[in-house]
């Protein structure tokens, strides 16, 4: 029964005005968003991180560096972060990283991490999608909306009694025999 209900509320029919509303709602009124594709060089001095851009201002190959003297993890790969947008980054490594043009190195930046060096290379603006390419995400969002609503419904109905069971023995409960009596 717990199972039809759930699937007849779920899998209500959903109005175009419905997910309209709430594409406007999370979607339409956004801006669009600038990411940026970086790399660093972690390090754990300020001294380092400032030889480090020295080298890097004198000639040296930023991901070559990177994959030398770099101690985190994009090291290997040069010290590429890939692309991400704000609030994936601690705040001061993405201040330096937004103050930076494409191509640009950094100063050394000081984060709970160590000191890094950034290098920005390039950036796009990260459009605001069509309701198209969010509709499933949009219908999936109303469903369990729905489903949150009728659960409170019936939750507000109910009179639950939640006595103290401490009398039961719990391996009277626990003992599945009983259930094919």
């Amino acid at each position: 029964v717990a199972s039809e209900v759930i699937d007849r509320v779920m899998n209500a029919d959903l109005s175009d005005e419905e997910i309209q509303a709430a594409y406007d709602r999370d979607y339409a009124g956004a801006e669009a968003e600038t990411e940026y594709k970086a790399a660093h060089i972690l390090v754990e001095t300020e001294d380092e991180a400032k030889t480090i851009v020295q080298e890097l201002a004198d000639g040296a190959d930023f991901a070559e560096t990177a994959a030398e003297k770099s101690t985190g993890p994009s090291g290997p790969n040069g010290g590429d972060l890939g692309w991400f947008g704000a609030g994936v980054m601690v705040e001061p490594f993405f201040q330096a990283v937004t103050a930076l043009e494409p191509g640009q190195v950094s100063d050394p930046v000081q984060t709970q991490f160590g000191w890094h060096v950034i290098k920005l290379n390039e950036t796009r603006v990260k459009d605001i999608p069509k309701l198209d390419d969010v509709r499933t995400e949009i219908e999936e969002s109303l469903r369990q909306a729905a489903f949150d609503a009728h659960i409170e419904t019936l939750t507000g109905k109910a009179d639950i009694d939640r006595t103290d069971s401490s009398g039961i023995n719990p391996e009277i409960v626990n003992n599945l025999d009983l259930l094919e009596n």
